[in-house]
Order: structure tokens, then C-alpha cells, then sequence
């Protein structure tokens, strides 16, 4: 079941087109994107 799953079905094509290749993108870009958050707590200034 998908995290945004409704109560109706959505057209395949339509998902084809708007979803395409998100799950293989987002595993490809998660290790910049941990590397990117990491750097910034690194270089944001502390707070308190």
C-alpha cells in the first residue's frame, strides 16, 4: 500500500506520467541529500 493510497484506483497512465522515475531518483540523490543536511547542521551557527 502506498503512503498516499486513496479509496479509488488512479489511472496507470496518469501515474506513469506524474510519478515516472521518483523511487529510483530518490535512492540515487538520499546519500547527497544526508551528505548536504549533514554539512549543514555542521556550518549553521549554534543556537542558545
Amino acid at each position: 500500500m502506498k503512503l498516499w493510497q486513496k479509496s479509488y484506483t488512479l489511472d496507470q497512465q496518469i501515474e506513469a506520467f506524474t510519478v515516472g522515475q521518483d523511487r529510483e531518483l530518490d535512492a540515487y540523490l538520499a546519500p547527497w541529500d544526508i551528505l548536504g543536511s549533514w554539512r549543514m547542521c555542521r556550518c549553521s551557527p549554534k543556537s542558545g
